[in-house]
């Protein structure tokens, strides 16, 4: 048997992109477990508390993955520098391009069901602001360094088409929506997965897209309910 610390670089990727997968199942779940302990020993505000230190847990277990087994840098791709109008342009631009894509979805299926509120967002409504922020700080850094950082360019391992791990990774960021989101937010992210994936892919820069991942959800979810 290929033991897997000498395995080719491929494989030993699996490591970490299961565990990117199971995040996915974990955060899918979230809505589920919140109810469960709606009317349990711990608050809603502890329990997303604690739902979200486990995502850092996951980013801290994928992180020793690659430096345990991969034994190669958690970003692939070098962090490229860039001046400040960059990061200003860029953001406008993302703001500009999301808010079409949204506009867009809400054109192509404006007399169906999409946009029936899910009942489980009224749980995530009665969290503390200070808890909301925590989850807004975690969704951005967490989720783009594990699904646009680490996933992206490790995909390109496997698929030498430059579009497909763009669209792989948006499709599983959108899955891990699912349990506790409307239809035309489960399609909202998954073309804010590929808007971002392809703005990775195109200027190496990640923490432009936590800035503007964290601003979008600090809008969504604590400036407007």
């Amino acid at each position: 048997m290929l033991h897997p610390f000498k395995a080719p670089p491929e494989n030993r990727t699996l490591f970490g992109i299961g565990l990117s997968v199971l995040l996915i199942a974990f955060i899918f779940s979230y809505a589920h477990l919140l109810k469960l302990f709606q009317t349990g020993p711990l608050t809603i505000d502890t329990f997303d508390v604690v739902f979200r230190v486990v995502i850092w847990v996951f980013l801290g277990g994928i992180y020793l993955c690659t430096v345990k087994i991969e034994k190669q840098p958690f970003l692939l791709w070098n962090e490229e520098r860039y001046s400040v109008d960059f990061y200003i342009l860029s953001i406008i631009v993302l703001f500009g391009l999301s808010t079409i894509m949204a506009g867009i979805i809400g054109i192509l299926f404006n007399n169906s069901n999409l946009y029936n509120f899910h009942h489980k967002m009224v749980l995530i409504d009665h969290l503390s602001k200070p808890v909301k922020f925590l989850g807004v700080v975690t969704a951005a850094f967490c989720e783009e360094f594990i699904f646009r950082g680490y996933l992206i360019p490790r995909l390109r391992m496997f698929f030498k088409d430059r579009w497909l791990p763009i669209i792989f990774s948006a499709l599983l960021f959108s899955l891990g929506h699912v349990g506790y989101q409307t239809m035309f937010y489960i399609l909202y992210t998954l073309a804010f997965g590929i808007l971002t994936g392809y703005h990775y892919d195109k200027y190496h820069n990640l923490k432009v897209l936590i800035i503007f991942h964290f601003l979008l959800d600090y809008c969504g979810l604590i400036l407007i309910k």
